[in-house]
């Protein structure tokens, strides 16, 4: 997660109090830090950080945090993700996207009825070895770096979940368009890679999008360029609460929050409000006063503690 620095120069622009999710639709071509540094730019917040990454050469949903979201980071568990991408089959890259340089090359191009009988072994728990060229770290080292100074190397499988894979349709010439719904730490570039040899070519991904990750899909993104709109207009800026949708959310009177802000715990008695008609167990929760959200916070033995204060103004989306 980036973070602007503690002490800013004394003639430095004053940050702004922003505090909720964006949404980017990332442009082809850029790194997500390059668009999160385009971001610290445009708006000024007090803080900033991404969630997850997208290749250069893929493009769609890359959400950032803006100020006390980024408190939150921690408890935004992002269970699905989606994406669309074309698979380019006869020709293997050394990156496993159109980047790389061409290192084996197939003269099998397999048609429709081959391509959708071998996806089923895909779907379900499955185990990939993740491309060479990734933000994987091998002793304190990106794999990527290792990679384009020509070390030889295989990164350890890891096991990853495909909820499912649909066949799109033909693109042109050796191309083919999927959509892959996944769970978090797939690639998919491994994926089409994978899918290719089962085929018995290879292949490589020409195109990736990612069209869905966790509860933001492609249609809640705004452009990068469109983003400093959010200075004067904070529609397109996502409420604290909106990635916290499998926490459970409870709400304690003024008094208590108070005493809560103060490090005080409070007995679990104090709780007037809760999303659930259950009887409370321990663990995690929202934290609601007022105005929405203000805390995260631990039920334990009785006493609602807190773990993690949001301070906002009275302008924010969720405050208190």
């Amino acid at each position: 997660m980036t973070t602007f620095q503690k002490h800013a120069p004394k003639n430095a622009t004053p940050k702004n109090t922003i505090n909720g999710w964006l949404v980017i639709d990332k442009p082809l071509g850029m790194t997500s830090t390059t668009v999160g540094s385009a971001l610290k730019r445009m708006l000024r917040p007090q803080k900033i950080g991404h969630i997850g990454t997208l290749d250069p050469l893929a493009s769609g949903v890359l959400t950032f945090a803006l100020g006390e979201a980024t408190k939150l980071i921690p408890y935004w568990q992002i269970k699905e993700k989606q994406y669309a991408f074309h698979l380019t089959f006869g020709e293997a890259r050394t990156t496993d996207d159109a980047e790389g340089d061409v290192c084996a090359i197939s003269s099998l191009i397999p048609d429709v009825e081959v391509i959708q009988r071998n996806l089923a072994q895909f779907i379900g728990n499955i185990t990939q070895i993740p491309p060479n060229y990734s933000a994987i770290q091998i002793n304190g080292k990106r794999s990527y770096d290792r990679a384009r100074k020509g070390e030889s190397f295989i990164l350890p499988p890891r096991n990853v979940h495909i909820a499912a894979i649909d066949y799109v349709g033909h693109v042109d010439g050796h191309t083919f368009s999927f959509i892959v719904t996944c769970g978090a730490g797939t690639y998919v570039r491994a994926l089409a890679r994978d899918i290719a040899i089962a085929c018995g070519s290879v292949g490589y991904v020409s195109y990736l999008r990612r069209i869905k990750d966790g509860c933001f899909s492609i249609s809640d993104t705004i452009s990068l360029e469109s983003a400093g709109e959010i200075l004067h207009n904070s529609t397109s800026l996502f409420p604290l609460s909106s990635v916290l949708d499998d926490i459970l959310a409870v709400t304690v009177g003024e008094d208590d929050l108070k005493r809560l802000f103060l490090g005080q715990a409070v007995s679990h008695y104090a709780i007037i409000d809760q999303s659930s008609n259950g009887e409370l167990t321990d663990g995690i929760v929202q934290i609601h006063g007022t105005y929405g959200l203000c805390a995260m916070g631990v039920i334990e033995m009785g006493l609602l503690k807190p773990k993690r204060l949001l301070h906002l103004g009275e302008n924010d989306v969720d405050y208190y």
